[in-house]
């Protein structure tokens, strides 16, 4: 009986004790870009600045989205403009340099960011589209879990990253595209959707 009392005490002590990690994983959380970028090209998924190749089929829980508008100069990143909560992004027009809105030139980028973690490793990963099938996309996904969450509020999305073509279904041909199919609850209470085929 003592010594479960003293292991009871020792779980209790170290669960406590201030260790430091919970401020450094804080300290990422300021970050645009948490964990490894992830690339959608050749209708294949990549991983970091190596570009190593994401196993088709891989699963990870969407933690949050970011919308936000992003301006370039010379390939660098120099500004952003972040959505507050509850309200729409800026239009363009408002922004700076209005004269090259709509144009190949334009510094401005509408840009979703999708932090996601493996459900195993805990690794985590920012996935990154200006495009405007990319921007659709996670606005499918965002209005699966908005939908699922009435029914289900603690559900937790899964997408799931498949090595998948994209056949546009007008006649207009397209070399990538973006697609959303949403799947069942799991037992565990999540929502697994697929997100395929995502232009960045």
């Amino acid at each position: 009986m003592g010594q479960m009392k003293d292991l009871a005490l020792r779980d209790t002590a170290l669960a406590t004790l201030d260790d430091g990690w919970n401020d450094a994983a804080a300290e990422d959380e300021h970050r645009l870009i948490r964990g490894t970028l992830l690339k959608f090209r050749d209708f294949r998924w990549y991983a970091g600045k190596q570009g190593t190749l994401v196993e088709d089929g891989t699963r990870l829980i969407a933690l949050a989205t970011l919308a936000l508008w992003q301006r370039w100069e010379d390939g660098e990143f120099v500004e952003k403009i972040i959505r507050e909560p509850g309200k729409f992004l800026p239009a363009r027009e408002s922004l700076s340099y209005p004269e090259k809105a709509k144009s190949d030139r334009d510094p401005w980028q509408n840009t979703r960011l999708v932090y996601l973690l493996h459900p195993v490793s805990a690794a985590e990963y920012t996935f990154s589209t200006y495009s405007g099938g990319g921007r659709s996309a996670v606005s499918a996904l965002a209005g699966a879990i908005k939908r699922m969450r009435r029914g289900q509020p603690n559900a937790v999305p899964v997408v799931e990253l498949p090595a998948t073509r994209w056949i546009p279904s007008t006649a207009r041909s397209r070399s990538r595209g973006s697609r959303l199919s949403s799947g069942r609850l799991t037992p565990s209470g999540r929502r697994r959707c697929r997100l395929a085929s995502i232009p960045s």
